[in-house]
């Protein structure tokens, strides 16, 4: 029963894994461990860690004292900046201070007015910090600076006594190179611990309002990276769509090509009741590099690749010979699999590629499966939860900040709330859920039910405009506004009748390096206690 539990974790973790698409960074240290609770109070990093937990123990904290020691600078308020640049290695946000990927910067990023603007972090962070560590710190003398610049262009800062000025020609040189962050980075150093903007609690929603938009039954979906309005839908036997999102209010639903899928991968594809095409994920440069990824299940007898360790083996104290078959199907005969996969093609512009090769580019994980069922999630009583989103559309702002999820047999909806914010308590609140009146495609109806006919809840979605779908038996239903279903909510805009459908949304795609490192972080949890 053990490894049963660990690999129905493990499973839904790396699913999940799939499903990150954050607009605020996560805590997580540069070597892609979770922050660590702290035992004792750090001497001289204490004021920049997350409170009780951090990225530096006591050992790395007495080594960043000596290296702040070894530098010598006599000018106190320099000596000040240069503490807070080094103890940000101890912030529970030091990997996306620092930007893992490709490599690990020498210097945290340093809030300035450019990256403020996008910024989720507390107003104090659009103050120019990397303007503020210049004027500093540019005449002092610093031994062993640790603001060396990059190799091409600009000298070598030489590793006896040195000045800024030495190195930078002026302040935006300096900035261009340790200032902001890429690709709408949500975290930078302000000088202190890293913070987030409070939001003000939304007022309670009355119920959740759904429009039907397609017919179709998927299991996954995906924004397009390019944050265009489309969006990739995926179904269990192994066949991802690429479909159009009409605009909300256009009366109009999901436009694609059913006879032409984006990619079709049923060949590779064991399907079955518990297995199938079971997640996707596109790389954020999707539309220069046209990598992504699928995490599928396999069948050995059937396929010559599917080859991984079965998870029950003597690491584990697990002998596979002695649990027998289950549903006529030997131990690990079933595979879990993580594959990559390319869209690259004639055009130089990825984002305008509506197919891909099947071909698999590189296998990542393979992973034997013991038994044929419950290794994708868990049962309480007679209820299957449906794990969701936190909704942070515009469409319905009584929802706003309330994590969404539901049961399997579509009888129940929720949203939870979490309250104090960060702490981690959540409240859980029944919804009533009902189908617009201006719904594009009717609603079934439940008999003997108030609620709409769904059919089976599979998974939620999102899109680049941070609206929230529900991925049914039935189709795809959509969150609109809850007046469309005689919700009140005070807070509601009124919204004039869009002209036509919208080509491109604004996106917070999660970065390159984050997302490598969430999976990463995943599988450490799901096997580092194995």
């Amino acid at each position: 029963m053990r490894l049963r539990a660990v690999i129905s974790g493990c499973a839904l973790l790396l699913s999940l894994s799939f499903l990150l698409h954050a607009s605020r960074a996560f805590p997580l240290c540069t070597d892609a461990r979770p922050p660590a609770v702290l035992n004792t109070t750090l001497k001289f990093c204490a004021s920049y860690t997350g409170g009780t937990t951090s990225c530096c123990d006591a050992d790395v904290d007495a080594t960043l004292s000596k290296q702040f020691d070894a530098m010598n600078v006599s000018n106190s308020a320099c000596a000040a900046v240069l503490k807070a640049v080094l103890c940000a290695k101890c912030s529970p946000y030091s990997a996306d201070l620092f930007n893992t990927a490709p490599k690990i910067r020498t210097i945290p990023f340093l809030c300035n007015s450019t990256a403020s603007t996008t910024s989720a972090q507390s107003k104090h962070t659009t103050e120019d910090y990397c303007k503020q560590v210049w004027e500093t710190c540019k005449d002092v003398k610093i031994m062993n600076s640790p603001f060396q610049p990059p190799l091409q262009g600009s000298a070598t800062l030489p590793s006896s006594s040195s000045k800024l000025t030495d190195a930078w020609q002026s302040e935006n040189d300096f900035c261009a190179s340790f200032g902001g962050a890429p690709d709408g980075q949500s975290v930078c150093l302000n000088g202190s611990t890293v913070s987030f903007n409070a939001t003000k609690p939304s007022p309670p929603p009355k119920g959740i309002c759904l429009e039907r938009i397609d017919n179709g039954s998927y299991l996954n979906m995906a924004p397009h990276p390019d944050g265009s309005n489309r969006i990739f839908l995926g179904t269990q036997p192994g066949k991802i769509w690429l479909a159009a999102v009409p605009e909300q209010g256009s009366g109009r639903a999901l436009q694609f090509e059913e006879a032409i899928p984006f990619v079709d991968l049923t060949d590779q594809v064991h399907f079955d009741s518990g297995f199938g095409l079971m997640g996707m994920a596109f790389h954020p440069d999707f539309a220069t590099n046209g990598r992504f990824f699928a995490s599928y299940n396999c069948d050995r007898t059937k396929s010559p690749s599917c080859t991984g360790r079965c998870s029950c083996n003597s690491d584990v104290d697990c002998d596979p010979s002695k649990l027998g078959t289950e549903n006529g199907a030997q131990p690990c005969q079933y595979q879990a699999v993580i594959s990559e996969y390319s869209a690259k093609g004639s055009s130089s512009n990825i984002s305008e590629v509506t197919s891909a090769d099947p071909s698999e580019v590189r296998r990542i994980f393979t992973m034997g499966l013991p038994f044929t069922s419950q290794h994708g999630g868990q049962n309480i009583g007679s209820a299957s939860i449906m794990g969701g989103y936190v909704y942070r559309g515009s469409t319905d702002p009584c929802l706003y900040g309330r994590y969404l999820y539901a049961d399997l047999y579509a009888s129940a909806m929720w949203t939870g709330t979490e309250s104090p914010e960060n702490s981690g308590n959540y409240t859980s609140t029944q919804m009533s859920f009902s189908c617009s009146k201006d719904s594009p495609i009717p609603c079934e109806t439940a008999a003997g039910s108030p609620l709409p006919s769904l059919g089976y809840i599979y998974s939620f979605g999102e899109d680049n405009n941070k609206d929230i779908y529900v991925l049914a038996s039935k189709g795809v239903y959509r969150v609109v506004r809850p007046s469309l279903c005689d919700y009140t909510c005070p807070t509601e805009k009124a919204v004039a009748p869009p002209a036509g459908a919208s080509s491109k949304a604004p996106t917070m795609a999660m970065g390159t390096g984050k997302q490598m490192r969430a999976l990463l972080l995943l599988l450490f949890l799901c096997f580092g206690f194995w």
